[in-house]
């Protein structure tokens, strides 16, 4: 009887022994990952599993020691990461996510239309000017239907009339002047022939001038030269530190960002984009989203 007992009492402590490995294996051995991020998403633990997250936070119970952790969701670049999981104890991850860009067509009524009376222009305030040829004078157009003279020019030939911020522009074949509305004031921003203007923000314009790129604001005595150089109509300034540049050769179509001083330059997009017409960048509705027009046609590079 006493060595009955004893086989018994051997084969229970082999049983809860492997129970408790079993434990350990499953259960014990483990720490917590707390995720936070916008589900549904997937979390990669490498050498262990693969989860799928619905809530947020998304708590995961992993084997402790290093592993590497890979989160993916839909239309947007893996974030991975290299972390130590603690025995019994939770650690933090917030991954940022960067969006795949993606290149869509745009409908008509989102392509942007031609200003038609380049002489005629509408301020940030909503208030009317005009460059009046017969007596080469900008005016204000008054509600009452008068008109207010703001800068009288002799003998010009003026391209173009600008809004710039609540300014103006007023581009002719070989100058470019700067006319502040509430001053009353005009004076020359730059000279030569074929210049090509861009009014880039109410604060900032570019001009192109013998393959060469200034910016200019209203604080600036004189324009600045840019270490860079791209024609006016393939950048577009979306936000205050990202000016934005394309380059489509041969259907290979390239897009980046980088600061006005040229430096910290990021590739969005790099792949196919067939079109044998000119175009043009102009910034889209939300800061992630540029637009390329050819004519009545174009895209939305959304990242």
């Amino acid at each position: 009887m006493k060595e009955q007992n004893r086989k018994l009492l051997i084969a229970i402590l082999i049983f809860l022994a492997f129970v408790g490995i079993l434990w350990w294996f499953f259960w014990g051995n483990r720490g917590m990952l707390s995720i936070s991020g916008n589900p549904p998403f997937l979390v990669d633990a490498s050498h262990f599993r693969t989860f799928s997250c619905t809530e947020n936070p998304c708590l995961l119970h992993i084997p402790q020691g290093e592993r590497r952790f890979c989160l993916s969701k839909k239309n947007y670049e893996a974030a991975c990461e290299e972390m130590s999981i603690p025995w019994r104890k939770t650690i933090s991850w917030s991954p940022v996510l960067q969006k795949i860009p993606m290149l869509s067509p745009l409908s008509p009524e989102k392509i942007p239309k031609p200003q038609n009376d380049t002489l005629s222009v509408s301020l940030l305030d909503k208030s009317q000017y005009q460059f009046q040829k017969e007596n080469e004078t900008v005016v204000h157009l008054l509600p009452n239907g008068e008109t207010e003279k703001i800068g009288k020019f002799f003998n010009i030939n003026p391209l173009s009339l600008l809004p710039f911020g609540n300014d103006l522009l007023l581009q002719t074949p070989d100058k470019l002047f700067l006319i502040l509305v509430q001053k009353k004031r005009k004076y020359e921003i730059a000279s030569g022939k074929d210049m090509l203007v861009r009014v880039m923000s109410p604060e900032i314009l570019f001009f192109e001038k013998e393959d060469t790129l200034f910016s200019f604001t209203k604080t600036d005595i004189l324009p600045k030269k840019l270490p860079f150089f791209f024609p006016l109509d393939h950048i577009a300034l979306c936000k205050e530190d990202a000016l934005f540049f394309s380059d489509i050769k041969n259907e290979e179509a390239r897009f980046g960002s980088m600061d006005i001083s040229g430096e910290r330059i990021r590739e969005i997009f790099h792949g196919k984009l067939s079109s044998k017409k000119e175009f043009r960048l102009e910034c889209g509705e939300n800061e992630n989203e540029l637009l390329i027009l050819f004519g009545e046609e174009g895209y939305a590079l959304t990242w």
